[in-house]
């Protein structure tokens, strides 16, 4: 876990930005699919799909209060597609915090698959695809959120407490074997114990954060 916070907080500090980055651009082009590609604005993470589409802020977070309150009969790649659509409309605080919600769960997903699996797997699959979503869509939202240490540190937070109490893993997918449910908690808190560390390391690190973006570029970028 300790390898994992330090990797994740320098990539986090060191962001520079990436050849797609626009300003322009409506949208944050990143696809990964068959989940989600913003070329034609494809779409498929289940019921939420359609709602997901919705180009307005209201709309959109309207849908993040109705997945909000269904959290744990909703699957994560909705939430990163919601966090990445939020970002889309310029929600850029609300995109970063349901970004680490979709972060927290997946974490706990990777650790309750009884059997890893291979390609053509579903949790092998998924798997996949939310290191993905954390590559593509965090240079952006983390490129963004890193130009305001307090709000991270809040947002952070704030993804814990929605996420420490959250419940079976296997709700949203029913046909992926998990572990059984009784060792879901010692999983969870071992995920938020982490986000804990990596909100106390950003937070003391203040400072050199701000210097570091400073010297790269990044603020305003993003």
């Amino acid at each position: 876990m300790k390898s994992f916070i330090s990797k994740l907080f320098a990539s986090l500090c060191l962001l520079t930005g990436v050849s797609c980055t626009s300003k322009t651009a409506s949208r944050m082009p990143i696809y990964v699919m068959p989940w989600y590609n913003s070329e034609g604005l494809v779409i498929n993470v289940g019921k939420y799909s359609e709602a997901l589409k919705q180009n307005t802020s209201v709309a959109l977070l309207e849908t993040a209060r109705q997945m909000k309150e269904h959290l744990d009969q909703v699957p994560i790649e909705a939430f990163y597609v919601l966090a990445v659509r939020l970002y889309d409309m310029g929600e850029k605080e609300e995109s970063a915090y349901w970004f680490y919600v979709a972060q927290f769960r997946a974490r706990v997903f990777n650790g309750m698959l009884a059997e890893v699996g291979s390609i053509g797997d579903k949790g092998f699959e998924l798997r996949q695809a939310f290191a993905s979503f954390n590559q593509l869509a965090g240079t952006y939202i983390n490129g963004y959120i890193g130009g305001n240490v307090d709000k991270w540190v809040q947002v952070i937070e704030r993804a814990g407490e929605t996420c420490k109490n959250m419940g079976y893993m296997g709700v949203p997918y029913p046909d992926i074997k998990f572990k059984p449910v009784a060792e879901q908690p010692a999983i969870v808190a071992s995920v938020y114990k982490g986000l804990m560390e990596l909100k106390e390391k950003i937070s003391n690190e203040k400072k050199e954060i701000e210097r570091i973006r400073k010297e790269n570029g990044v603020n305003g970028k993003y």
